[in-house]
């Protein structure tokens, strides 16, 4: 039998995994509404997502309460995704966007940069390399 306490820390246990799950849950989104990420890839990813958050419930599980499921497990996992998208969702999505798109906007400036950088390298090689097969080298 599981005590009273070990059942109020599982339970607890599961409100965070349940924020956890719908913060993992909400960063997915926010990369998908970018659209680099295709159909084929998405049911991979879905996958992925389920099997991971079985897994690491029935980790948490085990070393909370023996992994023992009880109807509380499951009231604990879904109050955690609805506390979380009802107070935090909204913001959270927004910074994760904003955070995203200025690191998207500086690889894009660091990719222009480096290209103009090293334009002018290849320009003189393909130069040197012309230079080079314009010889005719007997033996």
């Amino acid at each position: 039998m599981v005590s009273l306490e070990m059942q109020i820390k599982t339970f607890i246990y599961m409100v965070l995994l349940g924020h956890l799950l719908a913060l993992l849950f909400d960063f997915y989104r926010v990369l998908r509404s970018f659209g680099y990420i295709n159909d084929m890839a998405t049911a991979a990813i879905d996958f992925i997502f389920a099997f991971l958050g079985a897994g690491v419930t029935f980790f948490i599980l085990l070393n909370s309460n023996f992994g023992q499921i009880r109807f509380y497990i499951f009231v604990g996992l879904v109050l955690g995704i609805i506390v979380y998208h009802q107070l935090f969702s909204c913001l959270i999505i927004r910074v994760m966007r904003v955070t995203l798109e200025a690191i998207i906007k500086l690889i894009t400036k660091i990719i222009n940069l480096s290209t103009k950088l090293f334009r002018p390298v290849k320009d003189l090689l393909i130069k040197l390399k012309n230079l080079i097969d314009g010889f005719k080298f007997y033996s």
